[in-house]
């Protein structure tokens, strides 16, 4: 009973694991290529009152 219990648990544990270790090398990358970004041509990204309105201002020819 324990061991039925136990092995599926582990396996889903498992693969999250995995799949936090990806996303996260991934988010390292997208971080890096948006940092070498000129602050203008960044994306909109929520939280970076900055920057958005540094875009902001850009395209409204400010």
């Amino acid at each position: 009973m324990f061991a039925r219990f136990v092995m599926p648990v582990a396996v889903v544990l498992s693969l999250v694991a995995v799949d936090v270790a990806s996303a996260s090398s991934y988010n390292a990358y997208q971080r890096a290529a948006i940092r070498s970004m000129p602050i203008t041509a960044r994306p909109y990204r929520p939280g970076h009152v900055y920057g958005n309105t540094v875009r902001a201002l850009n395209r409204i020819g400010r």
